[in-house]
């Protein structure tokens, strides 16, 4: 099946997602993600602007304005290919396909989308607030000196800081292209009742519980607010894990 063409934003803004081929992770250690943000912000000019980032272990997430976004986008990852291929001494791809793009041509849309791709770290149990993770460009829109990603569009939106930081905090319970189709409440629950083996989920006591859903958030198929709809633990719990 030839491949569908990319669609083109007439905003020229796009939130677009990489990761690791078949999952695997793509930074092992900080240096690797202090040498993406160092090819991502070589490429930044008149016409590629940087909104917003967040890199994970096996994936990332951008946010950018550019009329030619396949070129900036293709040489970035290509670069990046290459040196982590020749650091760990390994061949073959690092990506999974070609990257995966939205168009955003709304306003309300481009600020819910930053924000979540900013809460991605706290959705994954990574960290417990957005402003603690260091691989995302929540630091850099307010006060943050030499910072190659464009905040003036915030001043457009937000009063201040305070107002943003506010904005950033509220829970963001849309829909937004993700990394990886996310399995259905019945198809999770299937998965569950085959964990248990036979036994109620109620009725574990609290360790085992936290074991079992550990076990399910390492599952990017499952969302933790879906763990907390069929399981009935309490959403900040479930992050806390």
């Amino acid at each position: 099946m030839s491949r569908q063409p990319r669609q083109q934003s007439v905003t020229n803004v796009y939130h677009v997602i990489q990761r690791g081929i078949n999952r695997t992770l793509i930074f092992f250690e900080d240096a690797d993600r202090r040498m993406f943000l160092e090819m991502l912000k070589s490429q930044v000019c008149d016409s590629f602007e940087v909104y917003c980032y967040c890199l994970m272990d096996n994936h990332i997430h951008l946010i950018v304005k550019s009329g030619q976004l396949s070129f900036y986008i293709h040489r970035i990852l290509t670069s990046y290919a290459i040196w982590f291929n020749r650091k760990y001494e390994r061949g073959g791809y690092v990506f999974q396909n070609r990257f995966r793009s939205e168009v955003i041509e709304e306003e309300g849309y481009l600020l819910r989308c930053l924000r979540y791709v900013l809460q991605n770290p706290l959705k994954a149990g990574v960290c417990r607030r957005v402003s603690v993770y260091a691989w995302s460009s929540y630091r850099a829109y307010y006060g943050a000196e030499d910072s190659f990603v464009a905040t003036g569009f915030l001043s457009l939106f937000f009063e201040g800081e305070e107002d943003f930081r506010a904005f950033v905090a509220e829970e963001e319970a849309g829909t937004f292209m993700d990394i990886g189709c996310r399995l259905k409440d019945c198809e999770v629950r299937e998965v569950l009742k085959e964990m248990l083996e036979g036994r109620a989920f109620e009725v574990l006591d609290r360790v085992e519980q936290k074991q079992i859903l550990k076990k399910l958030k390492q599952d990017e198929r499952i969302g933790q607010r879906q763990l907390a709809r069929i399981t009935g633990i309490d959403l900040n719990m479930i992050r806390r894990l």
